[in-house]
């Protein structure tokens, strides 16, 4: 629906008052039919009818039908370069087979597209895994956010480069985040390489004892004593007030936060998940 209103008459020069008009229009496949009613301020009302048929001459020989992105946690950022992240949907309208790049581009996450060639087979329709590999920016958000994926498939057809868009959504979780779904995600915070972590571990093993030194029980010992230091450095539990593991360990859809060794170290205080985390990264 519209409305036109001759802009003489804002100047003190007489129009012709509201000209009104409804319409429709409606696509089937390569049709597309188009209906007007319009309503003259003077002039008796009238209809226009149109029809078109839209024709390509070069048509794409691959459709992107659907694109996904899963939840994105910062601290397992490595794990999406050879695990997936999500899919891509693709139906192939070519009677032979078609060599594509597909890529995956996230702005102001990733450095540069993440790309990977694909072969679909004549009038094959398949559901290809993303994966993408993401800059230093994705450790340093603050927040938790939602972004977009941009989502490409190149190809080439009748020497021509033809490219496919789509875009989807997905949440991105600051670092320190994780979903209990999969217990190992819970490796992503062991950093025995953390000078911090490392410097600690090292100061309470230095000392020898010769009871033990080279026995059968000289791990066992090695774990009593550090378990016994982390005590003796004020290492106290106490439960996250916002995602007590007891609440959210059996809500898979559930996200909760996971303080990194050095952190727990510095604030001495954290529930039964932090404490595990910084006793395997002491180990």
């Amino acid at each position: 629906g519209g409305a036109q209103k001759d802009l003489a008459q804002s100047q003190g020069v007489d129009g012709e008052g509201w000209q009104w008009s409804l319409g429709a229009s409606a696509r089937w496949k390569v049709l597309q039919f188009d209906y007007a009613h319009i309503m003259p301020p003077f002039l008796p009302s009238y209809d226009r009818f149109t029809a078109a048929v839209a024709f390509n001459l070069n048509p794409s020989r691959i459709r992107v039908e659907k694109a996904e992105v899963d939840e994105v946690f910062a601290s397992q950022s490595k794990r999406y370069a050879e695990h997936p992240v999500g899919s891509v949907k693709l139906a192939s309208r070519s009677e032979e087979p078609q060599v594509a790049t597909l890529s995956v581009f996230v702005p102001g996450l990733m450095d540069a597209p993440t790309e990977k060639e694909i072969v679909l087979r004549p009038k094959e329709v398949k559901e290809v895994p993303l994966t993408a590999v993401f800059g230093s920016e994705l450790l340093k958000l603050d927040e938790d956010r939602a972004v977009q994926a941009d989502v490409r498939l190149t190809y080439r057809h009748k020497n021509r480069t033809r490219i496919e868009k789509a875009t989807t959504s997905f949440f991105v979780y600051r670092s320190g985040a994780i979903s209990w779904d999969d217990t190992r995600a819970a490796a992503a915070f062991v950093t025995p390489n953390d000078p911090v972590v490392d410097g600690f571990a090292r100061a309470v093993v230095q000392g020898r004892d010769q009871a033990f030194e080279g026995g059968p029980l000289r791990n066992v010992m090695t774990a009593m004593r550090l378990f016994n230091a982390l005590s003796g450095y004020g290492i106290t539990y106490v439960p996250d007030p916002n995602t007590p593991f007891s609440a959210v360990s059996d809500t898979k859809s559930a996200v909760d936060q996971v303080q990194y060794p050095r952190g727990l170290l510095a604030s001495r205080t954290g529930d039964c998940d932090d404490m595990s985390v910084l006793y395997c990264t002491v180990l």
